[in-house]
């Protein structure tokens, strides 16, 4: 990441008021199975006759107000919105729904702390871990496409929490990614638009990306002891086409790069963020 971007969006805690749609769909579709799982849970735990079903009402109970705000204001592009993506993860609910039914759910979102210095805790988030005979942590991931073996090697988060876990002492060797693909085809089955893709890592790459979310872990801690003046004065831009095309910070990163304050700009464009260091 661009240490720019980071002290925007962690520094100034400032996020765009508009945000893409690719960053809406995979906020609120992440609520969607959150929501979901977070149901099912507790279904599970009262040992209810069909905690599927009832889950997926517990989404469309979600859903269907935002339909009818929507319908009511006549926001048709919001109306097309909402059923494209509700259709999208009930869709890929019914594609896992043999894996979900021989799942205990142990947590949605549930966040663990680990204690890597007297003054430094890593907290990490899981978006989903299940158990059925072992621990698999899953992540979800809103695709206009699959990823290619190439990049799936490459992807970090699941390895991460693999490594984290196993620090924790959770007998954990392999974990998911949940995929969804949203782009529109002319065909669509669910094996075109779903997977459920395992990660099986190798104890080198568990430790390499492990190792390098402590180190990331303690150069925040010493970031956020600094003063905002101090921590600007360590920043190094990563000015490039690939990083620039995709920060939503570029319209405030050019012109304060020329000299502007910026201040018209972080009135118009941006809010304060809900998230942050903590």
């Amino acid at each position: 990441m661009c240490q720019q971007q980071h002290w925007y969006g962690y520094g100034e805690r400032i996020e765009k008021i508009k945000r893409g749609p690719s960053i809406e769909r995979g906020i609120d579709g992440h609520l969607l199975l959150q929501i979901f799982f977070s149901a099912y849970m507790d279904l599970q735990k009262i040992k209810h006759d069909d905690p599927y079903k009832g889950a997926i009402g517990a989404v469309s109970d979600f859903v269907n107000p935002l339909l009818n705000d929507a319908f009511t204001n006549n926001d048709g592009d919001e109306t097309k919105r909402i059923v494209a993506l509700h259709a999208l993860v009930l869709g890929f609910l019914d594609y896992i729904k043999s894996d979900i039914l021989k799942w205990q759910i142990i947590g949605v979102e549930k966040e663990f702390r680990i204690k890597l210095t007297d003054d430094i805790i890593y907290a990490f988030t899981i978006d989903l871990l299940v158990w059925d005979g072992f621990f698999k942590p899953i992540d979800w991931k809103f695709t206009y496409d699959f990823f290619s073996p190439e990049v799936l090697l490459l992807l970090p988060q699941v390895r991460k929490y693999i490594g984290a876990l196993k620090h924790l002492d959770f007998p954990v060797d392999f974990g998911y990614y949940g995929i969804l693909r949203y782009r529109s085809l002319k065909k669509n089955t669910p094996d075109d638009l779903y997977r459920l893709q395992k990660v099986e890592p190798t104890k080198s790459s568990i430790n390499t990306y492990f190792g390098d979310t402590v180190k990331i872990a303690k150069q925040i801690a010493k970031l956020k002891a600094m003063s905002p003046e101090g921590w600007k004065d360590e920043i190094v831009r990563n000015s490039s086409i690939t990083t620039c095309k995709m920060c939503d910070f570029r319209f405030l990163c050019g012109p304060e790069l020329h000299g502007s304050d910026g201040v018209n700009i972080r009135n118009v464009h941006y809010k304060q963020s809900t998230y942050g260091y903590r």
